[in-house]
């Protein structure tokens, strides 16, 4: 007899179950090893100790949290969504993450245009690809966002930054899940992006650009202003 399969929704139940089992303990081990730290006359070799087990638990913590926001995104309570509030949206998103930003933005503000999306779905995939632009660009660099529209039916949000670009032998793999060739990131980023725009039923594209950087562009659908 076969086992019936999962559904999308078991698959989700369960990570969501896996992510705050594993998060708990953790946190237990990040706290022991706060506690050793305040503790103080450790020798050198058992503060560096003591510093790779907080930096395991911080990067552990954070693939969870990734898999957290691939798992929460849907579609249910679609409204509509001005894109300027998406963007604004996307970029409190990545505050909230707390990570030092080196370069700077530049929003050049295209039409007016509504998208029926989500509350989450929208602001995430902006955030995801907006966060991996800040990851490349180096300091003192300009990530620039701005959307066009395609008649009155398709919205296209494109992101430049002047990070390396991609290069060829991996253009093919930058959207599966957990390949990154940075060692910030998690590589859950540009799925989560993807995944998102995919529920909008639209895509995520990208492409070098010549001589700086690299360019994704955001393709959903939008109901005009």
């Amino acid at each position: 007899m076969t086992s019936p399969s999962l559904s999308e929704g078991d698959v989700r139940e369960m990570l969501a179950r896996l992510a705050h089992e594993i998060r708990n303990p953790l946190a237990n081990v990040d706290s022991s090893a706060q506690l050793l730290a305040r503790l103080g006359d450790l020798d050198e070799s058992s503060e560096r100790l003591v510093s790779g087990i907080r930096s395991q638990v911080k990067r552990i913590d954070e693939v969870i949290r990734a898999m957290q926001r691939f798992i929460r995104l849907d579609q249910q309570t679609a409204s509509g969504m001005r894109i300027d509030e998406a963007v604004r949206l996307g970029l409190q998103i990545i505050a909230g993450r707390g990570r030092t930003r080196t370069s700077s933005l530049r929003v050049e503000p295209g039409p007016e245009c509504v998208v029926l999306t989500d509350p989450n779905l929208l602001p995430a995939a902006i955030a995801e690809v907006l966060d991996n632009a800040f990851t490349f660009s180096p300091a003192g660099r300009t990530v620039t966002v701005a959307w066009s529209q395609t008649g009155t039916h398709e919205l296209h949000i494109v992101i430049d930054d002047e990070g390396p670009g991609i290069a060829s032998d991996i253009e093919n793999r930058i959207i599966r899940p957990f390949f990154s060739t940075s060692t910030r990131g998690i590589g859950l980023g540009l799925n989560i992006a993807q995944r998102a725009c995919r529920l909008l039923g639209g895509d995520l594209s990208w492409r070098n650009l010549p001589g700086r950087g690299a360019r994704f562009v955001i393709n959903v659908p939008c109901i005009g202003p």
